[in-house]
């Protein structure tokens, strides 16, 4: 049995829909794809970065995921979710009938400063010469990242209403959500997928025997619906 990590010159088709979205169900650890070849045949995985690493200091105890059986389970809740019009039009009407929470927003305003404290420090401990440039590139990227997830949520809560209190006619909203699901059927491709996944903000907590799923139901048309590739 040989193992072959994802990543840079990743040999073809082994596509990992789910990196950098999925997280060990049980440390919150990143999880990567990880490819077994047993007798000559490949077999996609999930694994915490964490599993048998004897490396950082850290141990978790999770066990490998299959890759086929979570991507599916994966895409047929975002399938469900996008193709329910009862569904749809509850989390319209959140998001547009109502304002911003205001606990909701005093929490992500100080998550938000506490992170830009933290840039702040990291560019504090570099100019004195206490990290060197890669902890900082990957600390940096880091909390980048985690920036910009709250500050989505931030926008999200704080946009004003778009449909006014009209609710969408019922006809109208069945034939868009059969659109979806015949959409979601054929992105087969890398990029459909990945556009996808970017556009609902998706984040999957994922052990062997459970996942969670958490993400974004855009009330405005994705960037990618509107190429003339995905939208015929």
């Amino acid at each position: 049995m040989t193992l072959s990590a994802s990543g840079g010159g990743r040999p073809a088709g082994r596509f990992y829909a789910l990196s950098a979205r999925a997280r060990c169900g049980l440390c919150g650890s990143a999880m990567v794809g990880q490819t077994l070849t047993v007798k000559g045949r490949p077999y996609r995985y999930y694994r915490c970065r964490h599993a048998y690493d004897r490396n950082t200091g850290h141990d978790c105890s999770a066990r490998y995921v299959r890759a086929d059986t979570l991507e599916d389970a994966v895409w047929r809740e975002v399938k469900r979710v996008l193709t329910e019009p009862a569904t749809v039009l509850r989390e319209l009407w959140r998001a547009d009938g109502h304002h911003a929470d205001s606990e909701e927003m005093s929490r992500l305003e100080r998550e938000i400063a506490s992170l830009r404290e933290r840039e702040k420090r990291l560019v504090r401990l570099y100019t004195y010469g206490e990290v060197d440039e890669e902890v900082i590139r990957e600390e940096g990227a880091a909390l980048r990242r985690q920036l910009d997830v709250l500050e989505e949520r931030r926008r999200t809560l704080d946009r004003q209403p778009v449909h006014h209190g009209e609710r969408p006619n019922p006809e109208t909203l069945e034939r868009v959500c059969a659109a979806v699901a015949e959409w979601i059927d054929r992105a087969a491709s890398e990029e459909d997928q990945t556009l996808a996944l970017e556009a609902l903000q998706l984040a999957v907590g994922a052990t062997r025997e459970t996942a969670t799923l958490t993400g974004v139901l855009p009330t405005e048309p994705p960037q990618f619906i509107t190429i003339e590739r995905t939208s015929a």
